[in-house]
């Protein structure tokens, strides 16, 4: 049974350490959340930008269930009130117009969207395909080095 790496795996060389552990390949999110082609509001992709490896915080506000985050304002609320989310799909009600509010008013503070462990390597908002340009050639590149441990 295939298996893919995932979780952290932003660039090349986290594919290449994925498939040097025995990986098919890996699973790749938060680096395609960045680019002209996904799906999302220009100022959610700011945010992916602007963030840093402390950006992201694993929170139960938005869904109930645990799910890793942009920091923000909403997440920290339950966080500051001790309040325990509600169980899914509860919580997805009671955040849903938090959500759509802050998507309306442009509010990266409240709601910036969904993103991995990897946000700190984001640096600039870029077209798909030259993001899996670089992430290919990086891991070939590091697949190809790597062969130098191998006996």
């Amino acid at each position: 049974m295939p298996v893919l790496g995932a979780g952290g795996i932003t660039d090349g060389r986290g594919v290449a350490a994925a498939m040097m552990l025995g990986a098919e390949g890996a699973w790749i999110g938060t680096a395609f959340l960045a680019t002209h082609e996904a799906g999302l509001r220009d100022f959610q992709k700011e945010a992916l930008v602007e963030g840093n490896d402390q950006g992201t915080v694993v929170s139960r506000s938005v869904t109930g269930k645990p799910a890793r985050m942009v920091r923000n304002k909403w997440a920290e609320a339950y966080v500051e009130a001790d309040v325990d989310p509600l169980p899914m799909p509860y919580q997805g009600i009671v955040s849903q117009q938090v959500t759509a509010a802050a998507l309306a008013a442009d509010r990266k503070d409240i709601w910036p969207g969904f993103a991995g462990q990897g946000l700190g390597m984001i640096h600039a908002v870029r077209p798909a395909a030259d993001v899996l340009h670089d992430i290919v050639h990086a891991a070939e590149q590091t697949l190809e080095k790597a062969q130098r441990f191998i006996g």
